[in-house]
């Protein structure tokens, strides 16, 4: 044993162990006593969940090292830690350095940690997933700590560009894309971004894309050569 300030160390607890792993001074008390003496050394500041200033500092330990599945996890356990606390935290100051440094995985990237201002939550990836850097943690995590992806800066929805961007890339390899990109520029009809899309083929009918000038409304006299713009896409 160790003797230390109590501001250094921390009661055992499932959170301490998850976030701070070995780096915790756990606090060793008598068993005679053991209530008294741990409303006394909560008194002098042992604390039972990790201070931000530590986790902060856990992160940029874990995240000096290559990006590797076991160290990701360990990050994961941090953040939804963090995205836990903050919704009852007053003063998240301690947290502001995460705000800038990378430290986030990114999914299929395995090459280097990510700043919350390079990438985008997974809310709608299916927009724009191939134009972007999307976060890589579980969706559930994402969605329980939405809180924490705001005031981190991880940007929560795409602009209109990437959706272009994704809708013209599975045009170029010819494979059909979630309707719901199609509802999403349909909201976002007066983004200059759509300006793109004119002349290309990026209509999904049948099984494959088409250019809007090979497209009707209504029936047409072309036979196979043109094609009818289905009654339930009528809607865009």
């Amino acid at each position: 044993s160790v003797f230390r300030t109590a501001a250094e160390c921390y009661f055992d607890s499932t959170a301490v162990r998850d976030c701070l792993d070995n780096s915790a001074h756990l606090v060793v008390a008598s068993k005679s006593h053991e209530a008294a003496v741990r409303d006394l050394y909560q008194w002098l500041g042992a604390a039972s969940q990790p201070r931000m200033e530590d986790a902060v500092a856990k992160i940029r330990e874990l995240t000096a090292k290559t990006v590797s599945p076991q160290v990701a996890q360990i990050v994961q356990r941090i953040f939804i830690h963090l995205g836990e606390r903050i919704k009852g935290e007053e003063n998240n100051s301690p947290l502001e350095p995460l705000k800038r440094i990378p430290w986030l995985p990114t999914r299929g990237k395995a090459d280097r940690w990510y700043a919350p201002s390079e990438i985008y939550a997974d809310y709608q990836a299916y927009l724009f997933e191939s134009q972007a850097l999307i976060l890589d943690l579980p969706n559930r995590v994402q969605t329980s700590s939405r809180e924490l992806l705001e005031f981190l800066g991880v940007r929560l929805s795409p602009e209109p560009s990437l959706v272009v961007g994704h809708l013209l890339h599975f045009a170029s390899k010819g494979t059909a894309i979630n309707p719901g990109v199609y509802d999403f520029l349909n909201d976002k009809s007066g983004d200059p971004a759509i300006a793109q899309l004119r002349g290309k083929s990026c209509l999904w009918l049948v099984d494959a894309y088409r250019r809007p000038d090979e497209v009707f409304w209504g029936d047409h006299p072309f036979g196979r050569y043109r094609w009818r713009w289905g009654d339930q896409l009528k809607a865009y």
